[in-house]
């Protein structure tokens, strides 16, 4: 069976969702729902890295953290605990796309530590893993800020990249558009990436809320795909069942 890390280089269509809730049974119960992949946000909220463990081990599918900050700890942590990859937030350039490979790479293609983890069977598959790590470890830049659109060639271009996901909010946010994800110069701005990304045949991906655009975004070369959040998932199925009950029940 292919890893994840094949999978995403040939291009597959990945399919994923955010878990944010510090919750092992709501990341157990999202994994077994017929995602490809589960995307632990470890930037926003407040997860320990303990609680980041016990998610990554619920999930019965390849878990991608994202990373609360772009550190040598916060990469080698995520790893450590035995998620596929790790999705970092605002890559802006090219020097700071190459530190994070440096980090979540062993030599002689970077310079991760090594030490015994759940990543390796808490030492008892060691050898095993070290000889696959590099080759399986997915390192995912994000593009969310214009600062990143205009460097997109250059962050593309660094060795070990595995993937570019686009935040289009936090990309909106940075041009002064908050909010607006549909206006004209932040759609230009991702299709900027999009065209980079294709160019080179890097594997593209991107978080939308929406389910039909993150739809529409597949369709249009985007292969990485990440839709909807655990938090608001939960709430709008709660608030519609509480409206039909009401509906029915009481008006």
């Amino acid at each position: 069976m292919s890893s994840f890390a094949a999978r995403l280089a040939a291009h597959e269509k990945l399919i994923g969702t955010i878990v944010s809730l510090n919750s092992a049974a709501i990341a157990e119960i999202v994994s077994q729902c017929g995602f490809d992949w589960v995307f632990i946000d470890a930037e926003h909220g407040a997860l320990p890295i303990d609680g980041i463990e016990n998610l990554v081990r619920a999930c019965a599918k390849p878990a991608l953290i994202r990373i609360a900050e772009k550190s040598e700890k916060a990469v080698k942590q995520a790893l450590e605990v035995g998620a596929q990859g790790i999705i970092v937030p605002q890559v802006n350039d090219a020097e700071t796309a190459a530190a994070i490979v440096q980090y979540a790479k062993y030599p002689p293609d970077g310079q991760r530590g090594v030490g015994v983890g759940r990543a390796n069977n808490y030492g008892m598959s060691f050898s095993q893993y070290l000889e696959r790590a590099n080759q399986d470890t997915v390192v995912v830049a994000q593009i969310e800020h214009i600062k990143a659109v205009n460097n997109v060639d250059e962050i593309i271009a660094t060795n070990g990249l595995s993937s570019i996901l686009i935040g289009p909010n936090d990309l909106a946010a940075s041009m002064n558009l908050l909010g607006q994800t549909e206006h004209p110069d932040v759609v230009a701005a991702i299709d900027t990436v999009r065209v980079a990304c294709a160019k080179t045949n890097m594997p593209l991906g991107i978080f939308h809320g929406d389910p039909l655009k993150a739809i529409e975004y597949g369709a249009s070369g985007f292969s990485l795909i990440a839709c909807g959040v655990d938090s608001i998932v939960f709430g709008n199925a709660a608030t519609e069942l509480a409206s039909q009950l009401n509906d029915a029940l009481k008006n």
